[in-house]
């Protein structure tokens, strides 16, 4: 058992920024949770979801939350009037670590921006409201709400349910109307088509109505590329936005590369100016109507249609992490209020010409503006912004041949989880936690001051799976309570590409190396298409007298398994 000592500004840290609010009579949830970005327009039954896993059963989700549609329409398809509505298209997700309310970008692409999507002659069916194009709408998920529900109605065992039953919950005011009519029985099928629409048929047995779960908050601005015709080759045909909580008024975004990204020439002329936008996402409002007024050709500000809330953005800079074109980030991560210091870690993809991949950290000194914020030096190299990540430092600390999957945080002590790849090796081998000991972000002289690298590589060599593939790295989500990485992956139906185990989970305890839990084939609901690092770790903790009762004089000794309680039964 190991043990590590942390200062009592950890301890309140942590108190303020990880406990839930509980009413008297409120049975809230405890324990470690991920909540998984499920984008895979081509999955039966739960599509365009968050789903939430407890991290004590990794073997299926306990429930999702469906996001809903942006719109609906009626045609006529060989005589017969068929109802369709356009789904969200989800983009990445923050969580709130003192509740679990999730945030969730989604995109809107079909006009240009600020135009207004007009609804259709049965919007009703869904209960949504216009609509603006071309910008970001922000929602959130319920997570508190919804475990509830799951809790006191399908978790097992119990009279009349099956253990643990996996439910998709649906929300009639999923894009702002909460007041919206629950949907007819049968009406709110999750099924949709490879085009993103919804399609007639009957129900699936696992939907169950919980008004009020999503709800539309924002319509933030964002670069006004165009991608209703994506470019069929290149990196920035359909690259993805990274969103971080910092708390309830404050969200922090990774845009994508600012320009026109219409065509394969397009993608060729960009350089650095091009670069991808660090934002600020600033509730101004509970009540929508707030926001500044759009203008045309401005990146900052927001819109008001169907929005529950008035949100806006507002550009704070860029990372410039590459010299000559923009950064091709792969994750971030976000660290808040250490030594006075909050930013990003980020992880920037340079292997196309076969460098090793580049790690920086992008500080925030303002909320309002670029000015003051930028690269924060590190103490290696006479001052450095960033560094080259190797395959295993550990062994070898110059030889720039590591290429980056994910970064992720510990929020208690500030160190940095890099997640090293394997694909790219030759041979290739399963992918790695590469640790970075971060002693202080800021040694006097405005830099960040590091302590021991570490190595842990996942081993699979133990278990049944007849998969001849490496594990994807790059979906994974860190559980620093116990000092665990998850590992997510998905094959082929194919012998020898994943056969039986298709749906893999991998826990692995970074303290002794062995992978703890591991779940094959697990529920094939989460596929996490095209989102990729979209799994994020939270974890809601008891009421404080537990924590506070271990203090000893100004420091408190946590060891690994302090917090593993998991769930009530």
């Amino acid at each position: 058992m190991k043990y590590r000592s942390v200062s009592i500004g950890v301890v309140l840290f942590t108190l303020s920024n990880f406990m839930p609010f509980t009413g008297p009579s409120m049975a809230a949830p405890v324990g470690g949770f991920i909540a998984v970005l499920d984008d895979d327009v081509n999955n039966s039954d739960s599509s365009n979801t968050v789903l939430y896993y407890d991290v004590n059963d990794m073997s299926r989700p306990m429930f999702a939350i469906f996001a809903g549609w942006k719109n609906s329409f009626t045609q006529t398809i060989l005589g017969t009037s068929i109802t369709t509505g356009e789904a969200q298209s989800l983009d990445s997700l923050a969580i709130d670590p003192a509740t679990g309310l999730t945030y969730v970008i989604d995109v809107d692409r079909a006009g240009p921006t600020g135009s207004i999507m007009t609804p259709g002659p049965n919007n009703e069916l869904f209960g949504v409201p216009e609509n603006t194009e071309g910008d970001y709408n922000l929602l959130t998920f319920d997570f508190q709400a919804a475990y509830n529900h799951w809790a006191a109605n399908f978790e097992g065992p119990g009279p009349g349910r099956a253990d643990d039953t996996y439910v998709t919950y649906i929300s009639g005011g999923t894009a702002g109307d909460p007041n919206a009519p629950a949907p007819a029985p049968g009406a709110y099928d999750l099924r949709i088509d490879n085009f993103q629409h919804y399609t007639a048929g009957p129900p699936n047995l696992n939907e169950v109505f919980l008004p009020g779960l999503v709800r539309k908050i924002g319509e933030v601005a964002r670069p006004e590329f165009n991608e209703t015709s994506p470019p069929s080759a290149g990196l920035f045909g359909y690259a993805h936005t990274h969103l971080e909580f910092i708390d309830a008024d404050t969200l922090v975004l990774v845009d994508r590369p600012n320009a026109d990204l219409s065509t394969q020439n397009d993608i060729n002329a960009l350089g650095q100016a091009d670069d991808s936008t660090i934002r600020i996402l600033n509730r101004i409002g509970t009540a929508p109507g707030l926001s500044t007024p759009y203008t045309p050709g401005s990146t900052v500000g927001g819109f008001d249609r169907g929005t529950t809330e008035t949100w806006e953005s507002v550009i704070i800079g860029q990372p410039l992490m590459d010299p000559d074109s923009p950064g091709e980030y792969m994750d971030v991560a976000l660290v808040k209020n250490k030594n006075g210091v909050t930013g990003l870690w980020i992880v920037e993809n340079d292997r196309l010409d076969g460098s090793g991949d580049e790690v920086s950290f992008f500080e925030i000194t303002n909320l309002t503006g670029p000015a003051g914020n930028g690269l924060r030096q590190l103490n290696i190299g006479g001052g450095a912004p960033g560094f080259t990540l190797d395959d295993n430092p550990v062994l070898a600390a110059n030889t720039g041949d590591g290429a980056a999957d994910g970064v992720h945080v510990n929020p208690l002590t500030g160190d940095v989880f890099i997640i090293e790849s394997g694909l790219t090796d030759s041979p290739q081998d399963e992918p790695s936690v590469i640790i970075r000991e971060v002693t202080s972000y800021d040694n006097g002289s405005g830099q960040i001051e590091f302590g021991a690298w570490r190595y842990v590589q996942l081993d699979l060599t133990a278990l049944p799976d007849d998969d001849s593939f490496v594990t994807d790295g790059r979906r994974t989500a860190y559980d620093y309570v116990n000092n665990t990485m998850y590992f997510y992956d998905f094959d082929t139906s194919a012998i020898g590409e994943g056969g039986n185990y298709l749906y893999d989970w991998y826990a692995l305890d970074l303290d002794t190396g062995v992978v703890t839990q591991s779940f094959l084939n697990a529920d094939d609901s989460t596929r996490g298409f095209r989102t990729e690092d979209r799994y994020e770790y939270f974890y809601l903790v008891p009421e404080p007298a537990g924590l506070l009762s271990c203090m000893v004089g100004s420091t408190i000794l946590f060891s690994r398994k302090r917090f593993q309680q998991g769930r009530p039964r």
